[in-house]
């Protein structure tokens, strides 16, 4: 079942798993599509949301490119928004990339509109 759906409009929550339907973390969100549909992918590791509370930015995006290799723009992708004080995570679901956006909640955007971006999949 693809639940992806409601997660739009939901607001950015540092640590709110978007099924509750309150707020979305952009990582809850992301190992919450990968779960529903089936596809393999690590264990969710809460020291994610620890780091992040601390701002350890560089050591999350060195644990992203260890994690994860390149890859085309595909169902299931993943691709990292980098921004000065933090990072987020987007994932290609139903031919577009769903993400959190910081102040604007969830959006879901066509891959045509997100074809220049990186994506990446796990190792």
């Amino acid at each position: 079942m693809k639940r992806w759906h409601h997660y739009l409009s939901l607001p950015h929550q540092f640590g709110a798993d978007p099924d509750d339907g309150i707020g979305c973390d952009c990582v809850i969100m992301v190992w919450n599509v990968l779960r529903d549909a089936g596809v393999d992918h690590p264990h969710y590791d809460e020291s994610w949301l620890k780091m992040a509370a601390c701002g350890e930015w560089a050591a999350l995006k060195q644990q992203w490119l260890e994690r994860t290799k390149p890859c085309p723009q595909q169902e299931y992708a993943l691709t990292l928004f980098e921004e000065p004080g933090h990072l987020g995570l987007g994932i290609i679901v139903d031919e577009g990339l769903l993400f959190p956006h910081h102040k604007r909640g969830v959006h879901w955007l066509p891959n045509k509109k997100v074809a220049n971006r990186e994506y990446r999949t796990f190792r």
